[in-house]
């Protein structure tokens, strides 16, 4: 995925992942103009923030092609596009207004391979749209057609199915190697981690027991924690 990040988000990043949100933008653009033209519109309402609220935007193309592109520094970085629910999600956006007309086929299939992709890299995160998450007082019937005419098909696509580890009569996903940081040990308190050691997680599940929040060695995530036996997200 081609990166096109504009301006600069001062936010830190998530400490977890629970959602993969999808949006559509409701407007539509001149090919190739979908991104700079969102940067220009949230730049203008939040001038603190300087950035697209989206940490994915798919755009048409000057060749009629529609094409996803990063365009926050991190997919790990806090977003601006659900009120109340920045510091959990990862936002999709679509940029076409499904207001007045539905998503195609070629839209639906580019967002779904963006949507199988961060599914990987947070493969406890529920796939949901705007309006399934938004807050009291901040109701959105986005994005539009794709979620009440079109969701069902949109699933369909969505293909990305995690291997599963059961734990104590519970599934999880399966990641093959977790980071434990190297001076975070049983029973003791927890702290601030700049390094780590790479265990497998069948080491994990034997020897760390009591309280340990478990990195992906691949992303550097800290979304999960590992506690008493029990994988708590």
């Amino acid at each position: 995925m081609e990166i096109k990040v504009l301006g600069n988000n001062p936010n830190g990043n998530r400490r977890a992942t629970n959602f993969i949100v999808l949006h559509h933008a409701a407007a539509t653009y001149a090919r190739g103009r979908a991104i700079e033209k969102i940067y220009e519109f949230h730049a203008g309402q939040w001038p603190d923030y300087d950035a697209t609220a989206y940490h994915v935007i798919i755009q048409e193309d000057n060749d009629g092609i529609w094409r996803a592109y990063q365009t926050l520094k991190s997919f790990n970085q806090i977003g601006a596009g659900v009120y109340g629910r920045n510091h959990e999600s990862v936002h999709i956006c679509i940029a076409d207004n499904f207001t007045v007309k539905h998503p195609t086929v070629h839209q639906m299939q580019v967002a779904a391979e963006v949507t199988n992709e961060l599914q990987q890299r947070y493969p406890l995160a529920k796939v949901v749209s705007h309006k399934d998450i938004d807050l009291p007082g901040y109701g959105t019937e986005c994005p539009g057609t794709l979620r009440d005419i079109r969701w069902s098909d949109f699933l369909a696509l969505v293909s990305y199915e995690p291997n599963y580890l059961s734990l104590w009569g519970q599934k999880f996903p399966y990641i093959p190697h977790w980071g434990i940081p190297t001076y975070w040990r049983e029973n003791t308190e927890l702290g601030e981690c700049i390094s780590h050691e790479i265990y497998t997680t069948e080491y994990v599940i034997q020897h760390f027991r009591h309280g340990l929040v478990i990195y992906e060695i691949e992303t550097g995530r800290a979304n999960h924690t590992f506690y008493e036996g029990v994988f708590l997200s």
